[in-house]
């Protein structure tokens, strides 16, 4: 997800996918890094979520499958 504004930018986001998902790690790029840096996990329902795209940054978001 890339958010080229000064204004965080809501995502909202629904996996089309047979494979449920239960959480996701996230990586950034912003202005004060300039490698990935891990920023930390939240969880996910019914292969559904909201992401708040911080102000001109860069996300990574891998998604974790749930175990069956």
């Amino acid at each position: 997800a890339i958010n080229k504004t000064q204004t965080v930018i809501p995502a909202n986001v629904a996996v089309m996918q047979g494979a449920g998902f239960k959480s996701a790690q996230v990586y950034q790029l912003t202005k004060n890094s300039r490698t990935p840096q891990a920023v930390g996990t939240f969880g996910i329902a019914n292969n559904k979520f909201t992401y708040q795209m911080p102000v001109l940054s860069v996300s990574l978001l891998v998604l974790d499958a749930a175990q069956n």
